[in-house]
Parts: C-alpha cells; sequence; structure tokens
C-alpha cells in the first residue's frame, strides 16, 4: 500500500490556512492530525487526533522531570507519539523498552490486539526517557517540516488542546465588574479564560489595570501581569506625530502609555458559547 507524502500533507495543510502566522500549537495540531490520518490510511490499527493529542500530553510531561541536554519539549513529546504509533504497526524497529508504557491508551485503538487482563491492570501511563539520538532527530525533522523551529519547541503549546468552543472563547479578555464609568478606574477587574499548560484545564485569570510594559513580564498566561501588559499602548501625544516618530521616541518625549480596552470581549456572549466558564463564577 502506498504511503502518504508527509511533506505534502503539510504543505497542503499550511497553505490552506489564513495568511496570518499560526500558533505553536496549531502547527502541532496539524502534525498529530496528519500522523493518525498516515496511521489510519496504511493500518488496520485505527488511531484518533485525540489520543495522540494525550500521547503528546505525556510526552511534555516526561520532558519536565527528565529532558536531556540539546532537546526541546517538543522534541521529547514527538518521540513519545512515534514511539506510540510503531507500537500500533508493530513495527520491527519499536522500542521495546516502551512496550507497556501507553498500553492503555493502545488497547483503545481499534483493532489493536487485545492482551491479558493482568498485563492490562499492570500497564500504567509513566515518565519514559528511554530514546535514542536517532529517534530526537526524527522528530526535530518532523518539526521543521511543519515550520517548527527550534526556537519555538518550547513555547506554551496550550491551544494544541483547544476544543472548538475554546477557540471562540479562550485568550479573550472581558470586564468583570463595571462600577464606574471611568475607564481608567482601578476599581475595574478584568478576566480572561486561559488553558494551563501544566494540567490543560482551563482557568480563569483576573488582572486589573495597572501599568505595566510587556518586555517586563513574563509569557506565561496564567500570569496576571501577562494580561494586563497587553492593554498598554504606546500613543502619540497629538495626531501630528507619526508611527515612524513613535517607534524612535525611546525617551517618550513624544508618547505617553495609555491603557486601551477597546476590543474587550463580552463575558455573557462568552459564557453562551460555552457554558462550561460558568463554573468559574458559582462560587464567588
Amino acid at each position: 500500500m502506498s504511503e502518504i507524502d508527509f511533506s505534502k500533507k503539510a504543505k497542503e495543510f499550511l497553505g490552506a490556512t489564513c495568511p496570518q502566522k499560526l500558533s505553536f500549537g496549531d502547527k502541532l495540531k496539524s502534525i498529530l492530525k496528519t500522523k493518525a490520518e498516515e496511521q489510519n490510511f496504511n493500518s488496520d490499527v485505527k488511531v484518533s487526533f485525540e489520543t495522540l493529542r494525550k500521547i503528546y500530553w505525556r510526552g511534555t510531561r516526561s520532558f519536565e522531570k527528565n529532558h536531556a541536554n540539546n532537546t526541546t519539549r517538543a522534541q521529547w513529546a514527538l518521540c513519545r507519539v512515534n514511539s506510540f504509533l510503531k507500537l500500533l504497526r508493530g513495527s520491527a524497529d519499536a522500542n521495546a523498552s516502551y512496550s507497556l508504557v501507553d498500553l492503555d491508551l493502545a488497547l483503545r485503538c481499534e483493532n489493536f490486539p487485545k492482551l491479558p487482563v493482568e498485563l492490562k491492570e499492570s500497564s500504567e501511563p509513566e515518565d519514559f526517557s528511554d530514546f535514542s539520538p536517532t529517534e530526537f532527530a526524527l522528530a526535530h525533522v518532523d518539526l521543521v517540516r511543519f515550520n517548527i523551529n527550534k526556537d519555538e519547541q518550547n513555547e506554551d503549546d496550550a491551544r494544541l488542546y483547544y476544543s472548538e468552543a475554546d477557540e471562540k472563547t479562550l485568550d479573550k479578555p472581558f470586564l468583570i465588574t463595571s462600577e464606574s464609568l471611568e475607564p481608567l478606574a482601578e476599581s475595574k477587574e478584568f478576566g480572561v479564560f486561559v488553558k494551563d499548560s501544566k494540567n490543560t484545564e482551563t482557568v480563569l485569570v483576573k488582572f486589573v489595570n495597572r501599568h505595566t510594559r510587556a518586555s517586563y513580564v513574563s509569557s506565561c498566561k496564567t500570569n496576571p501581569m501577562y494580561w494586563s501588559s497587553k492593554f498598554w499602548e504606546k500613543n502619540p501625544i497629538n495626531k501630528s506625530i507619526s508611527s515612524d516618530a513613535l517607534e524612535w521616541d525611546e525617551d517618550e518625549i513624544l508618547s505617553e502609555w495609555r491603557w486601551n480596552i477597546s476590543c474587550l470581549a463580552d463575558l455573557e456572549e462568552l459564557l453562551d458559547i460555552n457554558p462550561a466558564l460558568k463554573k468559574h463564577f458559582q462560587n464567588g
């Protein structure tokens, strides 16, 4: 049976998307979807994108405990995905020491050979670190094929775990309280739903109007200061000042920083789209 051209599928996916830059998580989605499609095309044992996403997540957790020098989080997780696919195919070069690591998920795949009950009970997910240099190199090739360079490979991959409802409701700041009509009032409280990359759970992050520049804040989306910094913009002191002049105004003679909340989402609309988010307000 002929094989799917993996690089061609990657180009098709990237070419079909909108011209704006894809997030790291979206690129990872495309890799896992293509790998699932390739597996299902060439093998009787079928696997879903959701299953590969769980394997990838387990790989990221192992990376945090075991990672070796000169390897990235994405490489580590993708090595685990590739090992899982070899297990499903029964490949001769499958890593023998991996065979029981993710067996619980393999047993849920359509047409995967059923095993004795006692073996099922002993196959708990665990950290796994026995990857060869060749496996890391192949994972790197997969990532490069989807335009993921090494600098990106340790970035936040939370978008990989977004559902369709998450896509429409997460990372969209909104107003929680509105006691004052003054747009810069400190009494206003803002919020945003984000995915915690440590456990893929959705959390509510609350933040207030605080003058913080993005360059001084970590890129962690669960940090309130990250979101506060998003709303502070450098603006010209009058309309005659060009954007070029603003860029070179390091001493801020021609500019000033302002809190801009013109692009806030509506909380009620977000809750209507994704009712599961209402739980974050049930306890006050």
